[in-house]
């Protein structure tokens, strides 16, 4: 490490044992809590995270500086993009619940499309949206968001969307008693039936 870096470790280090963390591995919550405890440009601050990731790596373990809660600590134009797609998510959501009652393949859509909204505002690229199974998203019942574990990385999706009137607790178990009907009876008729209520 050059001087730089071991300025950034030290600091890191320092912070760390002031709060009673571990400085490796790290979470990404606790390196956003470092990122917003420490101000700095945000190239010094990409810089820090580099060092960090670095250290994580070198250590085999997975750098905490890649989760897109820190990326949005350091770049704010990022933050502000992800609450624009909140609400836009939320209202296109709530427009197609309206949309829901125009029959049931129409249902069936609006209940995909809400979710993928959803978790579109997770920061989850859509790539891994695309791939991402049933068992890699987890409820936190607390604050009523998604979590998804992806690539290595948990995504949380924007905890805003409650405020906006959307659930994403249930839009998640409305689509996943769907599948699961699906699966049980894959039948269009019955999956029809279940979305008439």
């Amino acid at each position: 490490l050059d001087a730089r870096d071991r300025a950034t470790w030290t600091l890191w280090a320092d912070w760390c044992a002031t709060v009673d963390e571990h400085p490796v591995p790290a979470t990404p919550a606790v390196l956003a809590r470092f990122i917003a405890a420490n101000p700095a440009a945000p190239r010094t601050q990409r810089r820090r995270v580099a060092v960090l990731n670095g250290a994580h790596r070198r250590a085999g373990h997975r750098p905490p500086g890649l989760a897109e809660t820190v990326r949005e600590h350091i770049d704010s134009s990022r933050a502000a993009r992800r609450r624009q797609l909140t609400a836009i998510a939320a209202d296109i959501i709530t427009a197609a619940d309206a949309r829901a009652s125009e029959g049931w393949p129409a249902n069936l859509f609006v209940r995909r499309d809400a979710l993928l909204l959803i978790l579109a505002t997770s920061g989850i690229r859509p790539t891994a949206i695309a791939r991402t199974a049933a068992g890699q998203v987890h409820v936190d019942d607390t604050t009523d968001q998604l979590h998804v574990t992806t690539d290595g990385e948990t995504f949380a999706t924007d905890p805003a969307l409650r405020g906006l009137g959307v659930s994403p607790t249930t839009v998640l178990e409305e689509w996943l008693a769907l599948r699961a009907l699906q699966h049980h009876v894959p039948s269009p008729s019955i999956a029809a039936v279940a979305l008439r209520g």
